[in-house]
């Protein structure tokens, strides 16, 4: 109960679903998929041996343009987070499934791939990128990760942005995969979204700003939430990662990410 209702605040707060149910067996098939039922209108990418990319055609190609790009980013960031987490969950971990990736066209259409993937109404609003799971007696299954149009809208965000979005899913992917749900899970939002936010940067310069290790300093307690009025659990959770990277080196953010697991 403790881990469920642990799983139902982080699905409140920030880019992760997880519902933990008391039953199985899961579709493990891609063919169950919701990308490939029905009439969906969903085309996919299909021959990567780690992802399938979901996407609806467009009259210019622009989405299957953004679905190849994404294909090439999710692969460029495997090497990058297996040396971070320890470990990274390829196909082979999960009965042979691959991780369904949606893109999708309208903010309608991404609210409701969500809800549809997780089978209830979630909160994503303001977000734009959503990883969905579930977790059971049979183990853990990705349903998909999802991200907004807003990704590719270059008039409002860098066209770095979906790779960093993109990224940050793929975090949450590793991360929640990996827990062992044998076990009670309670740690606070930003340790999950600090570290998602830390690895969708990895390869860029970042510094641990003064100012947000002040402010976590001064008020915040490590085994208590940070402020999610002010999204502190992205902004202060990153430089902790950060900050530890400098003071102790990239080994022992490595060493406590692994710890987390169990």
């Amino acid at each position: 109960d403790v881990t469920k209702d642990w799983a139902d605040e982080i699905s409140k707060h920030n880019t992760v679903n997880i519902s933990i149910v008391d039953k199985g067996p899961f579709n493990w098939e891609q063919e169950k998929d919701l990308g490939k039922q029905g009439n969906s209108g969903w085309s996919n990418i299909d021959t990567d041996p780690n992802y399938i990319i979901y996407y609806k055609n467009d009259a210019l190609h622009l989405n299957v343009q953004n679905a190849r790009r994404v294909q090439q980013i999710a692969n460029e960031a495997i090497a990058e987070i297996e040396d971070l987490m320890g470990r990274y969950p390829y196909p082979s971990s999960f009965n042979g499934r691959k991780l369904p990736i949606y893109l999708a066209s309208t903010a309608e259409e991404y609210s409701k791939t969500i809800d549809e993937l997780a089978g209830k109404t979630c909160n994503s609003a303001g977000s734009i990128g959503m990883f969905v799971s579930h977790v059971g007696p049979l183990g853990f299954l990705a349903d998909g990760i999802v991200l907004s149009p807003k990704c590719f809208n270059y008039e409002l965000h860098p066209d770095t942005w979906a790779e960093r979005v993109l990224r940050h899913e793929l975090n949450h992917f590793v991360f929640f995969s990996q827990l062992d749900y044998g076990k009670i899970q309670r740690h606070p939002l930003w340790v999950s979204e600090g570290l998602a936010d830390y690895a969708s940067l990895m390869h860029r310069e970042q510094i641990a700003s003064a100012d947000s290790i002040d402010y976590i300093a001064n008020n915040c307690e490590l085994f208590e939430q940070f402020p999610t009025e002010i999204q502190a659990q992205y902004w202060a959770g990153r430089s902790f990662y950060k900050f530890m990277e400098e003071e102790k080196g990239g080994i022992a953010v490595r060493t406590f990410i692994q710890d987390l697991y169990s």
